[in-house]
């Protein structure tokens, strides 16, 4: 992208302490401590520990400043408050952030299992709050959907063994109909409740099949579907609530395939049968840093320069 940085500045925790009178850093420390700096230095707008290991991004899309900025970021990501039971904290947050800084635009984040849409639809009462999120059952209208991210991008390609396949732990109905795979020819089922595999054996097995098996898991998506696009396999998404990132991207029959979360297996084998994975692969290879932190931060990019745009006095954009 040729337009200029979009600055930004971090709401601190200590600022958000002093706005709810709450202390929520002791509570957060379960949280935080494989991830020592991700409240510090906020993903995707600072490199971080998160972010270091990531072969797609830009981070000179935004500056960090603490004035004159476009819009402001916080730091604590609102799933933190349902991690200690505080979910009632969120609207006075926004409300109090709101009310000390009128007129500003803020991103918040929301990385949780639970439906975003389902709890918190009153969100759509805060038109200057963005929503950056994957777990949704309906786009809001200050939604940024995006893909989630922290996941290996280093492309895996090993020799297809299997037609289809599913890796994973069993921790959904979705997931638990899949069983109807095993011992079926050219099919394979791992279940990994026992003890998980590390991750380059993950990722090559998954890059064996030719077509990925994504069910959804606790929440309404599935990490693995993200992960697909970098795995040189087709992701089968088997979710039947969740909406999808990227709204231009009108049809996502080109680069996956999408089917109900109770198939059965005459079923699903009949549908993967008809469809060329070779085709699709083309086409993922298209877009596939779109499905990287790279693919998230020009997406947020792209929304909130449109915001500020809109809003520039005399722009033609804010004109009813």
């Amino acid at each position: 992208m040729s337009e200029p940085a979009l600055k930004f500045r971090v709401i601190q925790p200590n600022e958000i302490v002093h706005l709810l009178g709450w202390d929520i850093m002791p509570h957060l420390q379960t949280y935080i401590k494989d991830r020592p700096d991700v409240i510090e230095k906020t993903d995707i707008f600072c490199e971080n520990s998160r972010s270091a290991r990531q072969a797609y991004k830009n981070f000179s899309l935004f500056e960090q400043v603490e004035a004159q900025e476009d819009f402001l970021v916080c730091s604590i990501y609102l799933e933190l408050f349902e991690y200690v039971n505080r979910f009632d904290l969120i609207r006075p947050l926004i409300e109090k952030i709101s009310e000390a800084y009128p007129g500003k635009r803020l991103i918040v984040q929301w990385n949780h299992d639970i439906d975003f849409a389902s709890k918190y639809a009153w969100f759509i009462e805060f038109p200057w709050v963005f929503i950056v999120q994957f777990n949704t059952s309906r786009r809001l209208t200050n939604d940024i959907v995006v893909p989630f991210w922290n996941i290996s991008t280093r492309p895996v390609e090993v020799p297809k063994k299997h037609f289809a396949g599913f890796v994973g732990q069993i921790n959904s109905t979705a997931r638990s109909n899949l069983q109807c795979i095993r011992d079926k020819p050219g099919y394979y089922f791992h279940d990994t409740s026992a003890g998980k595999l590390s991750e380059p054996e993950f990722l090559k097995l998954m890059s064996s099949f030719c077509f990925t098996l994504c069910p959804r898991g606790a929440g309404l998506s599935s990490y693995r579907f993200f992960e697909a696009f970098h795995c040189n396999t087709v992701p089968v998404l088997l979710a039947d609530q969740v909406e999808l990132p990227f709204p231009d991207i009108r049809d996502y029959s080109k680069i996956c395939v999408r089917l109900p979360e109770n198939i059965d297996y005459e079923t699903l084998n009949k549908h993967l049968r008809r469809i060329d994975d070779r085709t699709l692969l083309q086409e993922i290879n298209k877009v596939r840093t779109r499905f990287s932190l790279l693919g998230v931060q020009e997406e947020i990019y792209r929304r909130m320069y449109w915001e500020k745009q809109a809003h520039e006095p005399g722009s033609l954009l804010a004109l009813p």
